[in-house]
């Protein structure tokens, strides 16, 4: 835990930024991984995120 969600997160935030590189890109970022709404370390990996609009359903 104390290595994988860091790095997870690290990684999903360096393919966010490849996909948005100024403010006026555009762009989703589907995640299809139910584990982050129903672990534990999921609020971390999403609390990595800017702050984005989310949509969880």
């Amino acid at each position: 835990m104390e290595i994988s969600v860091p790095d997870a997160s690290l990684k999903l935030v360096q393919a966010c930024g490849r996909l948005l590189r100024t403010e006026e890109d555009r762009g989703t970022i589907t995640l299809l991984d139910r584990r982050l709404v129903t672990q534990r370390y999921g609020k971390a990996i999403l609390n990595a995120l800017p702050p984005f609009r989310r949509e969880i359903s």
